[in-house]
């Protein structure tokens, strides 16, 4: 969505894995905690590579201990930029009822925002 995650899982799986592109979709490599379950994967099994890798937006208090994690960090504005151009130019705008570009960044903005219960990505930045 725009936040870099997708990016980061693919060169923490390429430093891990010496580079090996063995997936057709980085989440066979780097599974993503939150799609997991409803992608038919199991997060327990068994990596090619170590150390095991998974892809998530949590915030800190929701992460179980004893985790290690990388955090990416961008500039707000560009993540939002991201966002905006991947709901309102993508499936994403047909999805929820809307023509490609018939949101406006202002309103989308005022939307994101307005949802704080649902906007983990975002409070990862303030955790």
């Amino acid at each position: 969505m725009g936040s870099g995650t997708t990016w980061l899982s693919q060169i923490a799986n390429s430093l891990r894995s010496n580079g090996s592109m063995q997936f057709d979709e980085i989440t066979q490599a780097v599974p993503w905690i939150h799609a997991a379950h409803s992608c038919g994967q199991n997060l327990d099994a068994r990596q090619n590579f170590t150390p095991r890798l998974f892809k998530s937006h949590q915030v800190r208090e929701f992460v179980p201990d004893g985790s290690r994690y990388v955090v990416l960090l961008r500039d707000p504005k560009d993540i939002l930029t991201s966002q905006w151009n991947h709901f309102s130019n993508s499936s994403w705008s047909k999805y929820v009822g809307n023509k490609p570009g018939g949101v406006s960044l202002e309103e989308f903005a005022a939307g994101m925002f307005a949802h704080q219960d649902g906007n983990d990505a975002w409070r990862l930045l303030a955790s």
